[in-house]
């Protein structure tokens, strides 16, 4: 939206959505076309997002990002994951194998590398208060695998 008179008279830039788009969709809801919000914003590109694949004790995924704290976040969501509950998991991302997953950042030791499930519900490779991209030398593309233990 390039059309100022239709947002929020400052934008922050953590709260975007709310002082940008929702007055936007308001805007919209009251019948105000489109095309008045501003100008078009081009080309849309289709992105294709690898899915996990998934089999009876195992989960294969990738790292699709690498947020700017430096969590590996995967293309493993909850809902996949918990496919395989009901015993101990093995995670590993690239060579390295996760200790345990926890449910927050604070349950994990200064530096700990650890998995759990950030904001988006995707399993994520993090170290509490350091980058795990760094500590672990991965990137995106990097191979996460899930499986039962034996």
């Amino acid at each position: 939206m390039t059309e100022r008179k239709y947002a929020r008279p400052t934008v922050s830039r953590t709260f975007e959505g709310r002082d940008r788009f929702a007055p936007a969709a308001a805007w919209l809801a009251k019948g105000i076309e489109v095309t008045a919000l501003g100008r078009s914003a081009g080309s849309i590109y289709r992105l294709d997002i690898p899915q996990p694949q998934v089999g009876a004790d195992r989960i294969d995924g990738q790292v699709l990002r690498i947020d700017r704290f430096g969590n590996l976040v995967t293309n493993i969501d909850r809902k996949t994951f918990d496919k395989l509950s009901g015993g101990e998991l093995d995670v590993r991302v690239g060579t390295h194998q996760i200790p345990r997953v926890v449910s927050t950042y604070a349950d994990a030791a200064p530096g700990e590398i650890c998995a759990l499930f950030g904001s988006t519900d995707h399993l994520e490779i993090a170290a509490n208060g350091a980058s795990a991209a760094a500590a672990l030398q991965l990137a995106r593309g990097s191979e996460v695998h899930v499986a039962r233990r034996a």
